[in-house]
C-alpha cells in the first residue's frame, strides 16, 4: 500500500480544470505480451519538467519521493488514490482505474531522481492478461504543483508474440548445440540465490528467431524434465523423457531433485522439496546474455547418502531446453558445494577497525540511517581489491558467519549485537542498499521493539584470508519529546465510516475536520494520538501513542479492539482497517479480503496541540456494509457567538436565511413545523432532530443533557420568515466572565444539516459581537402593566402574546 504526504503537496492539490497547462510530454512503450511484472522505464529530464511547474529539480525530486495522488494521478479518474506500490496505478485496456486481479492490464509507476537529473515513468503489464496483436492501451496522467501542470500521454502496444508448439518429449527434439555452466557455492542455511550469466549470443538466430522474441517468449521456450512416470521406473526416481515449462520456483525456473545416485545428471522437477533451483532465465536481447538465478534449499546440500554406499554427493546438475520449433539447445546447469577452509575467528588477524554512531527516533517501519565507508582504504589493509572482499557478521563470540539474513549481503542483529534471522528477536539491521557494492549500508530498527534511551549495536567484518577489518555499528536510540502540557479535550466528535469489504487497502470514505475544531484547539497542525494499548488485556485508562504506522504517516492500523498497531494480514490477528491524517482529511483503508459483512469496529483518536494540551476527541465508529447508505450531510455551517447572563435569559435573533436555503426550506415556520433541530451528543455526533420550539438542555461540554444541573436551556422561536430567536437560559447562577462552552446546534431537513457552531460567552464579553443580530430584533417583550421591557429580570412578562416566567 504506499503514499506519503507533505504539505506544500497539500498546498498545490488543484483541480485539473483550474490549472494553468505548462507542458506535455508522451511515450509510446511497445512490448510483446509479459509473463512476469518486468517493466520499461522512459526518462525525462527533471529539470525541466520542474521549471514548468515554477520548482527546482530537488523540490519536485522530494515531492515524488513523498508522492500522493495530489500531485501526480490518472486523469478522469474518480479515486485519485494509488492502487499500484509504490506511485502509481493498475489499469484495464481502456486506461481506467482497476485494482490488482482480473480486470487489471497494466500499470504505471512514478519516480524521480535529482542526482541524475531524470524523472522517470515505468510501464509493466499484468502477467498473462495481453494476448498481443493489436491491443493498445492509452493514458492520460498529470503532474501538479504550484498551480501548474504537466501532462504525460502514455500509450502500450503489445505486439502478437507467436510461439511455435513445442513436442514435449525429449526425443523428439532436434539438439542443434550444448552449452554448460558450474556454479560453485558453500553449503547454505537459507535460500539465497546467486546470479549467474551465460553467452548465448547467436542461439536465438540459431534456432530461428530473434533475440527480442526470444527474450519477451522465454516462459514459453525453455523447458526442464521431468520424473520418470512409467510403470517400471515410476519407484526409481530418475529423469524422464517428458519436459515442462510450468514453473514450480520464480517464473521461468523450476525446483529440482536427484533420488537416485551420485551422478548428479538424474535431476528432475520437483517442488519446493527440492534440493537447488535455478530460476528467473532471462535474456538481454541487446547483448544476448542468459542469465539467472541459482541456491539451495537451506541445510539440504550436500547430501548424506551413505546408506547407499554414496558417501556424501557434493554436486549436482541438471539440463535445460531452450526450444523453438522443434529444435533445442540444451544448457547443463552444474550446482558443486565446496568445503570451506574455516579459520577459528579467533586465529584470525584484525588488521583495523572504525565506529559508526548513528542516532533514531523508535519507528514503527523500517526506515534507515546511512553511513559510508572507504572501501579503498579497508582493501588496501586487507591487501586485497576492492572486488575481493567479502562480508560476516558475529555469530558468537567465537564465530562469524558470511550466511546474510538482510537485504544484499547484509544482517539483522539481535541485541546483544550477534546475527539473526528476521523476526522478534531482532534489534538493527545493517544492509547494503546495492548488491555486491559495500560502500555505503542503510542501518535501520525492527518495528516497534525500541523505545528512546535504548541502544541498538551490530558488527560487520570485512574477510580476506584469515585477515579481517571490524566496523562497530551502535544506534542510539532517541527519546521523542512529548507535549509540554497535559492534554484536555475540549471537544468531541463522532465520526461513523462505512466500508465496503473488498480486495483493495483503499476505501470510498474519508472524514473532514471542521474548520472550527482547529480554532477551539489553536492550531492548523495538530498531533495525532492514538490510545496506547495497555497491552494486559484490560480496558484503556490512559496514555497516549503517536507511534505511527500506516503510511502516509501520521496514521495508525488499527487493532480489533480499537488500539493502533503494526500492519498485519494473518488469517486471525489481522488489522482490520487503518487511517491517515493529513490538513483537513481523515483517509481511511481496509486489509484486503480479510474483513466482511457486518464487522464493526470502534476505536478514540486524538488531534492535540502540543504546546497548549488542547484537543478534539474523535469516537470512530467503522462498520464494513454491503452498500454505503448516505448519512446526513453538512451542507453549511457558520460560527456563531451567543451571550449568556448569569442565573438569567438572553434572546437573540438568528437569521437562518443561508440555512433555509441549505437544506432547502422557504420560510422559519417550516422549521418548527416538524422535527428539525438537532443538537451535538455526549459521543460528538449530532442528535436526532426534534421540534425546536421544545428546546434542549446542553451540559458543561456543549452537549445534550437532561439532567437536573444542566448549565444552559435553549428554547427557539419563531420570529419571520428568515428569523428565529434564541433564548439562552442560565439556571446554576455560576456564570462568570470568564465562562464559557462551545456546541454545534444545527436544523436539518432530510439528510441535509446546516451547523452553527456555537460558542457561549458572558453577555459583557460577547457586547460588540455581530455574529448574529442584535437582540433588540427579537419579538417585543412587555411587563404585566403593559410596558416594553428591554432588560428582563426575574419576574412575569408577556412575548408575542404569550406568558414568559423568567427566574
Amino acid at each position: 500500500m504506499k503514499k506519503y504526504f507533505t504539505r506544500f503537496m497539500a498546498i498545490a492539490c488543484c483541480l485539473a480544470a483550474s490549472l494553468t497547462a505548462s507542458a506535455q510530454y508522451s511515450k509510446v512503450f511497445e512490448q510483446y505480451p509479459r509473463a512476469n511484472y518486468n517493466t520499461d522505464a522512459v526518462n525525462w529530464k527533471l529539470s525541466e519538467i520542474a521549471a514548468a511547474l515554477d520548482t527546482d529539480a530537488a523540490t519536485l525530486a522530494e515531492a515524488v519521493e513523498n508522492v500522493s495522488s495530489s500531485l501526480f494521478y490518472l486523469d478522469g479518474a474518480e479515486d485519485k488514490a494509488y492502487n499500484c506500490t509504490p506511485n502509481g496505478y493498475w489499469m484495464d485496456k481502456d486506461a481506467n482505474k482497476k485494482d490488482w486481479g482480473d480486470d487489471a492490464f497494466w500499470y504505471v509507476n512514478i519516480g524521480a531522481n535529482a542526482d541524475d537529473d531524470t524523472f522517470t515513468l515505468e510501464v509493466g503489464q499484468y502477467p498473462g492478461h495481453f494476448t498481443g496483436g493489436e491491443e493498445t492501451a492509452v493514458a492520460h496522467f498529470v503532474l501538479t504543483l504550484n498551480e501548474k501542470n504537466v501532462t504525460f500521454d502514455i500509450s502500450l502496444k503489445v505486439k502478437e508474440l507467436v510461439i511455435p508448439e513445442t513436442p514435449n518429449v525429449l526425443s523428439k527434439l532436434n539438439i542443434i548445440d550444448k552449452k554448460s555452466i558450474e556454479v560453485k557455492q558453500w553449503a547454505r542455511s537459507n535460500e539465497k540465490a546467486d546470479n549467474d550469466t551465460v553467452d548465448f549470443k547467436g542461439i536465438a538466430a540459431a534456432l530461428g528467431t530473434t533475440p527480442d522474441v526470444f527474450s519477451a517468449g522465454i516462459a514459453s521456450i525453455v523447458f526442464a524434465t521431468k520424473k520418470d512416470q512409467s510403470e517400471e521406473n515410476i519407484d526409481l526416481g530418475i529423469k524422464g523423457d517428458t519436459l515442462t515449462n510450468v514453473s514450480t520456483a520464480n517464473t521461468p525456473g523450476w525446483w529440482f531433485t536427484n533420488t537416485n545416485d551420485g551422478n548428479g545428471y538424474d535431476t528432475f522437477v520437483a517442488g519446493s522439496d527440492g534440493y537447488f533451483f535455478a530460476e528467473n532465465f532471462a535474456l538481454n536481447p541487446e547483448t544476448e546474455e542468459l542469465t539467472f538465478d541459482i541456491g539451495q534449499r537451506g541445510g539440504a546440500l550436500p547430501i548424506d547418502a551413505s546408506d547407499l554406499g554414496l558417501g556424501m554427493i557434493d554436486h549436482l546438475s541438471t539440463p535445460v531446453y531452450f526450444v523453438w520449433d522443434g529444435k533445442a539447445v540444451e544448457l547443463t546447469i552444474k550446482l558443486v558445494i565446496e568445503e570451506r577452509d574455516k579459520v577459528p575467528f579467533n586465529e584470525m588477524e584484525e588488521v583495523g577497525s572504525e565506529e559508526i554512531i548513528l542516532e533514531q527516533y523508535p519507528t514503527t517501519d523500517y526506515s534507515t540511517k546511512s553511513f559510508t565507508l572507504n572501501l579503498d582504504s579497508i582493501a588496501g589493509l586487507l591487501g586485497v581489491g576492492v572486488a575481493e572482499l567479502t562480508l560476516w557478521a558475529p555469530l558468537s563470540a567465537d564465530e562469524i558467519t558470511d550466511e546474510s539474513s538482510a537485504g544484499n549481503q547484509g544482517f539483522w542483529f539481535n541485541k546483544d549485537g550477534y546475527r539473526e534471522s528476521w523476526g522478534a528477536n531482532c534489534g538493527i539491521f545493517v544492509e547494503n542498499p546495492t548488491s555486491g557494492d559495500y560502500s555505503r549500508f542503510n542501518v535501520g530498527q525492527y518495528p516497534s521493539v525500541f523505545e528512546g534511551g535504548d541502544t541498538g549495536i551490530a558488527t560487520i567484518y570485512f574477510v580476506a584470508g584469515v585477515k579481517y577489518y571490524t566496523v562497530h555499528v551502535t544506534m542510539n536510540i532517541l527519546t521523542k519529546e512529548g507535549p509540554v502540557a497535559e492534554f484536555q479535550s475540549v471537544a468531541t466528535r463522532a465520526v461513523n465510516i462505512q466500508i465496503i469489504p473488498a480486495g483493495s487497502y483503499d476505501v470510498e470514505m474519508t472524514y473532514t475536520i471542521d474548520a472550527n475544531d482547529f480554532e477551539l484547539i489553536g492550531t492548523t497542525d495538530p498531533t495525532l494520538y492514538g490510545r496506547k494499548n495497555p497491552g494486559d488485556g484490560s480496558e484503556w485508562t490512559d496514555g497516549y501513542t503517536d507511534t505511527y504506522t500506516c503510511t502516509p504517516y501520521p496514521g495508525f492500523w488499527m487493532s480489533k479492539e480499537g488500539y493502533p498497531r503494526g500492519w498485519n494480514t494473518s488469517a486471525d490477528d489481522y488489522s482490520p482497517w487503518g487511517m491517515t491524517f493529513a490538513d483537513d482529511l481523515f483517509t481511511f483503508y481496509q486489509i484486503p479480503n480479510h474483513n466482511k459483512v457486518g464487522d464493526e469496529y470502534k476505536a478514540v483518536l486524538y488531534l492535540v496541540n502540543d504546546v497548549t494540551g488542547k484537543m478534539i476527541t474523535y469516537n470512530f465508529t467503522v462498520k464494513f456494509v454491503s452498500e454505503v447508505v448516505p448519512q446526513a450531510e453538512v451542507v453549511g455551517q457558520e460560527a456563531l457567538t451567543l451571550p449568556v447572563k448569569n442565573d438569567d435569559e438572553t434572546a437573540t435573533a438568528l437569521d437562518v436565511t443561508a440555512a433555509l436555503e441549505k437544506i432547502g426550506f422557504t420560510s422559519a415556520s417550516q422549521l418548527f413545523a416538524v422535527p428539525s433541530l438537532c443538537a451535538l451528543t455526549v459521543d460528538g455526533a449530532m442528535s436526532e432532530p426534534v421540534l425546536p420550539g421544545g428546546g434542549i438542555w446542553l451540559n458543561s461540554e456543549g452537549a445534550i443533557y437532561n439532567g437536573d444541573d444542566a448549565p444552559l436551556g435553549l428554547e427557539f422561536t419563531d420570529n419571520g420568515d428568515t428569523e428565529v430567536v434564541v433564548n439562552v437560559y442560565e439556571m446554576t447562577g455560576q456564570w462568570t466572565a470568564d465562562s464559557k462552552i462551545t456546541s454545534k446546534f444545527g436544523f436539518q431537513n432530510d439528510a441535509k444539516i446546516y451547523v452553527y457552531n456555537v460558542t457561549f460567552e458572558d453577555e459583557a464579553v460577547v457586547n460588540g459581537i455581530t455574529s448574529a443580530k442584535a437582540a433588540k430584533s427579537a419579538k417585543t417583550i412587555f411587563d404585566l402593566s403593559g410596558r416594553r421591557v428591554e432588560r428582563t429580570q426575574r419576574g412575569i412578562y408577556i412575548r408575542d402574546g404569550k406568558k414568559m416566567v423568567v427566574k
